[in-house]
């Protein structure tokens, strides 16, 4: 934030420079893996940042994640959102809570943009995603850590449905 702006302690708010990109949920990135956890994983470090100093986002969603493709040092943005400083930054189990809860919004609004390309699976089904989901959903794993077990799990699954159909494929053939 570049200047702090208030009005008789009702209204405070942050001015920020003006952020290009595109919104993460209009790209399909996920035939870019690598670069999506990439991405990902930027969002994480920024949020581990502001959750030290106590800032909690309240309104983060897909469209508020802008990807600069251009930029490879700082590609991703967190724009327009509200966020507060919760106070006993110091106490590092509220310092914990914090981040688990930006870690959350994350992962929700990542989650909105990423699973029309995994419809339709049957990883959704395997116990570990289950567990994953779970964990990613209460803060207890990043949405970096989800998306490599869905990644691990799915190609475990496509590789049980190849050799279904490469045995059917076979008893067909007798």
């Amino acid at each position: 934030p570049q200047t702090i702006i208030s009005s008789e302690k009702w209204l405070s708010g942050m001015v920020t420079d003006f952020a290009t990109g595109e919104k993460l949920k209009d790209l399909d990135l996920t035939t870019q893996i690598d670069y999506l956890l990439y991405l990902i994983e930027k969002l994480e470090n920024g949020i581990s940042d502001v959750s030290i100093k106590g800032w909690v986002f309240e309104d983060l969603h897909e469209e508020n994640i802008l990807v600069d493709l251009k930029n490879e040092n700082d590609p991703v943005k967190i724009i327009d959102t509200d966020f507060y400083s919760k106070d006993s930054t110091e106490n590092p189990i509220i310092r914990l809570q914090i981040y688990k809860d930006n870690l959350v919004r994350i992962f929700d609004a990542i989650m909105v943009t990423i699973l029309p390309h995994f419809d339709n699976c049957a990883v959704w089904s395997d116990p570990k995603i289950q567990d994953a989901y779970l964990k990613a959903t209460s803060g207890d794993i990043s949405c970096s850590e989800f998306l490599k077990t869905l990644l691990v799990t799915l190609k475990i699954v496509n590789k049980k449905e190849q050799n279904i159909l490469t045995l059917r494929k076979s008893v067909n053939q007798l």
